[in-house]
């Protein structure tokens, strides 16, 4: 099972249950009304053992309206598409007790080219409602896409992923269209959002008016150019303002997302949790204790980090001048420095079975080999590969020799280009433990669990 190779990328836990007393009010159950559930099993140990189910109404009068006015039903129930994503299974429970005709598409076979893409249909009264929900959890390879930025216009990958789901959405429209009107349910969540967002803009530079289209994302990347990116009134944007993968692309590289932006954020949201689960247990954030302190909070810790990531590496000596343009400053020393080794790296660790990674990890985790590597990579030499190399090959693992090495040297000039923020995670004497926390304080906060209690508790304001 290669999902808890996921967790550093954050993919993180699902085990979703209701959240106090929130749970829906039961309906009458049938295709136009009722509840729908999303049945999930925990990805990673947690305190619980059995699946949980994470019930939502849904009912044909939230299409009632225009696509302009925010629903919360709406919204919740789009949450709920948007994680049943995670298997063809789910996302088939979910759809097929609304809908007539579902179809999954992007599952048989995952890559860095590919996305999970749910469609469906049904007739209500005059028109045709089609749905897309995109995966936005368990993608493995997928991930590398995210990465592939481009070097110039809006998110190359999202925006090609995007292309894709229009065309299979013009596909099974001629499969299933029955009537002249016809509305479209757009929802995803994470990369699946990000690419949702790119979508909504094509389809409304098409013939798709903004009041048939209902569009709503959670804790979605950015992909557009901020000069192409549009206030539609239609497509609402559920981010966390602490969540560090809604910051990706980079605003300083000039990226946002289209539509408005609703910030699901709470200082409530570990009362809310507990609620939730008594038991989940989550970091708790430690300031900076410096004489002068970088950060006093989760939000101070947030744009320092970001801030450091980005801040341009300007070298004190001759010797430090080969590590240019190691940085991450702007978007072309990202695309031309870093991009093809991220994608290869990324293929290369979902390409190893679980077997292979707990070998590798066990031989990590002996001694202070952890330590030593990072070390290693740190000297953007090539004594990294001459130490894990020979590793690899007795573990069977297969990878292209060249293609590694040069991945891994450009691992060790972006350490050195980020020797400050790395001086903070790491010290002479060891991990800091503060910071490594402070880190999973912010990466906690695209946990489903948290935005789902988020989201349970937000009150739109205009």
């Amino acid at each position: 099972m290669k999902l808890t190779k996921l967790f550093p990328l954050l993919v993180l836990p699902l085990s979703i249950v209701g959240c106090g007393n929130n749970a829906p009010t039961p309906l009458p159950e049938n295709k136009d009304r009722g509840v729908v559930e999303v049945k999930l099993a925990p990805l990673a140990e947690t305190t619980k053992a059995e699946p949980y189910s994470l019930p939502f109404n849904y009912d044909i009068n939230f299409f009632d309206h225009s696509a302009t006015t925010y629903d919360h039903n709406l919204m919740m129930l789009s949450f709920g598409a948007s994680i049943s994503t995670i298997s063809e299974d789910y996302a088939k429970a979910f759809f097929n007790r609304m809908f007539d005709e579902v179809k999954l598409v992007g599952y048989e076979e995952i890559t860095k080219d590919t996305i999970g893409i749910c469609l469906a249909h049904r007739v209500i009264d005059d028109y045709d409602l089609y749905a897309v929900t995109l995966r936005g959890f368990n993608y493995g390879a997928e991930w590398a896409n995210n990465f592939d930025i481009g070097l110039e216009g809006n998110h190359h990958g999202f925006s090609l992923r995007a292309d894709e789901v229009c065309n299979q959405l013009a596909h099974f429209k001629n499969q299933y269209h029955q009537k002249e009107k016809s509305k479209v349910w757009l929802t995803g969540y994470s990369r699946g959002g990000g690419v949702a967002n790119v979508m909504a803009d094509i389809l409304l530079r098409g013939n798709v008016i903004k009041d048939d289209l209902y569009v709503y994302t959670f804790e979605a990347p950015k992909g557009f150019l901020s000069d192409n990116a549009v206030e539609y009134e239609n497509v609402f944007n559920l981010v966390d303002s602490h969540d560090p993968i809604t910051y990706i692309a980079p605003g300083e590289y000039g990226f946002s997302r289209c539509g408005q932006d609703l910030n699901i954020y709470s200082e409530n949201y570990r009362e809310y949790v507990k609620e939730f689960d008594p038991e989940l247990v989550l970091k708790t954030f430690t300031p900076d204790s410096g004489e002068t302190p970088k950060y006093t909070d989760e939000m101070s810790f947030l744009n320092h980090f970001i801030d450091s990531l980005l801040e341009e590496f300007v070298p004190q000596d001759e010797d430090e001048k080969r590590f240019l343009p190691g940085d991450l400053s702007t978007r072309e020393h990202f695309y031309n420095n870093y991009q093809p080794h991220i994608d290869y790296l990324i293929e290369f660790y979902m390409g190893i079975t679980e077997e292979q990674m707990n070998e590798l990890m066990s031989f990590l985790q002996e001694g202070d080999n952890l330590t030593g590597a990072f070390m290693l990579i740190a000297t953007a030499s090539d004594e990294f590969y001459k130490f894990i190399a020979p590793k690899l090959d007795e573990f069977g693992i297969t990878y292209d020799s060249e293609k590694f090495l040069n991945a891994t040297l450009q691992v060790g000039y972006m350490i050195q280009s980020h020797r400050n923020l790395v001086g903070e995670a790491v010290t002479i004497f060891g991990i800091n433990q503060a910071f490594i926390d402070n880190v999973m304080c912010l990466a906690m906060h695209h946990f489903p669990e948290i935005a789902y209690c988020s989201l349970k508790n937000f009150v739109f304001s205009v």
